[in-house]
């Protein structure tokens, strides 16, 4: 991922990949200002007949900065965007799509649009925060593919709390006051994550706790303090 301020920083750059022997295509976009609660996530499931019938959003709250791994959220809050949840229909409809999508977005805290940035074909481990919400996700493949089931379309409303790092150091990084109330809310009720479920194990739980730790290192490393860009 590179940044690039000026034409003339884009002609370098080509030009020390073609020099180098890159052959590749690369995508160029506008840079979207905001830290990572301005990032909104969209899963959903579209069956064989073009209905989209299980379908949530989320606000990401906070992302991974390690290099390797960065823009991949690890929490988020779970709420109802049903204008999104309308738009996403649209774009999937448009291109007659089947299965799982992944979609993000962003909102533009200069002007309040929200941008698509790009659609995964896949359910990935965060989509789990849609079934949490409301969404079964794996329920609506197995009616349309095995059960051959038309069901009826649902969208995930339930306002959830889902971490993958330990939600102690949300209040740190969440810098919207009224943002940060409603975290502090949903961290009482309850706290999801994909790993923890009733027939999990201490090994199990060994393991997450030894990942939420290794996620608090990481972002002890790349990502000190919160800032306004998110990097």
């Amino acid at each position: 991922m590179w940044f690039l301020q000026t034409p003339d920083e884009w002609d370098d750059l080509v030009r020390t990949l073609r020099d180098g022997g890159v052959r590749q295509d690369f995508l160029v976009q506008e840079h979207i200002p905001g830290d990572d609660t301005h990032q909104l996530s969209i899963v959903a499931y579209v069956d064989r007949t073009g209905r989209m019938t299980a379908c949530a959003t989320a606000q990401v709250l906070l992302g991974e900065h390690d290099p390797t791994t960065i823009g991949n959220p690890i929490a988020m809050i779970t709420t109802p965007m049903h204008d999104l949840m309308d738009a996403a229909e649209q774009i999937l409809g448009a291109v007659d799509y089947w299965g799982f999508a992944n979609i993000d977005a962003k909102r533009d805290p200069r002007t309040g649009t929200i941008y698509y940035m790009e659609v995964n074909p896949r359910m990935g481990r965060n989509s789990f925060y849609a079934t949490a919400a409301g969404a079964d996700l794996a329920g609506a493949v197995v009616d349309d593919v095995v059960r051959g089931v038309e069901r009826e379309p649902v969208r995930g409303t339930e306002e959830v709390l889902y971490s993958i790092v330990s939600p102690l150091v949300l209040p740190y990084y969440v810098r919207d006051a009224a943002l940060r109330r409603r975290v502090l809310a949903a961290a009482r009720r309850k706290v999801v994550h994909p790993l923890l479920y009733e027939r999990g194990n201490w090994r199990r739980r060994a393991y997450v706790a030894a990942n939420r730790l290794n996620h608090a290192k990481k972002l002890a490393t790349f990502y000190r303090r919160p800032s306004a860009s998110g990097f």
